[in-house]
């Protein structure tokens, strides 16, 4: 038996969803930069410290402040696109699940107005506004 699949269009209403979304880049993209500027700092202060404490340049601690600075740039590098590809598929899931009854609801007003038939509106499980279908 053939199984029928319904296409799923994620971007029913772009200007909610987009602001949404954009939103939850930007707190991302504002925590990353909050984190790496730490990082930076405390890398050096770490230099600083071996500086007043006396400890010369070309010490092997400044190389392994450095490799290490070298590691937290590299976690940095994947860390950021993984986060931001987490913030957009959630963001985009979670609009949708904003965005749908909404636009369900809307659809199914111009539908009464027009034909004047009532007929029962059925959100997914996991949408919100669930009591709008009551």
């Amino acid at each position: 038996m053939k199984t029928v699949s319904r296409r799923k269009k994620f971007i029913i209403n772009p200007k909610l969803q987009f602001s949404f979304l954009g939103l939850s880049l930007l707190m991302s993209l504002v925590s990353i930069a909050i984190f790496f500027f730490f990082f930076f700092y405390l890398f050096w202060r770490f230099e600083q410290t071996g500086i007043s404490v006396g400890i010369p340049k070309g010490h092997i601690f400044y190389r392994f402040i450095a490799d290490q600075r070298n590691v937290m740039n590299i976690i940095f590098l994947i860390m950021a696109p993984a986060v931001i590809s987490i913030v957009c598929y959630f963001g985009i899931n979670f609009s949708h699940r904003v965005s749908g009854p909404i636009y369900r609801m809307t659809k199914h007003l111009e539908h009464l107005n027009q034909t004047n038939e009532l007929k029962e509106v059925k959100f997914r499980n996991k949408d919100f506004f669930i009591e709008l279908q009551d």
